[in-house]
């Protein structure tokens, strides 16, 4: 792949297909949280780099509102 071919990667629109599964565990206020996704990329990809498979985790806070007597 040549120099001139990148400088061309934008003239067109890129279509990828994201299907993804997520996971959370935990209390009410605190979870933890895995997602695993896969990319598909519509088109011809022979020059177009992206990751494929990606996995993330996190953690999620829940602040609960003020209780009113």
């Amino acid at each position: 792949m040549g120099i001139e071919e990148l400088d061309h990667i934008n003239d067109k629109a890129h279509y990828l297909f994201e299907p993804a599964v997520t996971f959370r565990v935990g209390w009410e206020n605190i979870k933890l949280q895995a997602q695993l996704s896969r990319s598909l990329y519509l088109g011809d990809h022979s020059y177009f780099s992206f990751e494929e498979i990606h996995l993330s985790g996190g953690v999620v806070f829940n602040i609960p509102a003020e209780k009113r007597d």
